[in-house]
């Protein structure tokens, strides 16, 4: 589970709260995030090109590798 702390568990538990699993791929983007953690891009077009500069250099193959893993679930 993404919650291992007993604390963590207990409270999700206590309140009904069920866990969303993450598609397989999200971890391109948690990549992607670090490198663009502290920039601050003002308009939203410098956001869209900035995150696709950080996903680019992932190749096609590795996207298509985890959407089928991702249905495979």
């Amino acid at each position: 589970p993404a919650h291992k702390s007993i604390l963590v568990r207990n409270f999700l538990a206590k309140n009904s709260t069920n866990l969303v699993l993450q598609a397989t791929r999200d971890f391109f983007f948690s990549r992607s995030k670090q490198s663009l953690r502290g920039c601050h891009f003002e308009p939203i077009e410098a956001t869209k090109r900035n995150s696709l500069n950080e996903l680019k250099p992932i190749p096609e193959t590795k996207f298509r590798q985890c959407s089928v893993e991702w249905k495979k679930r």
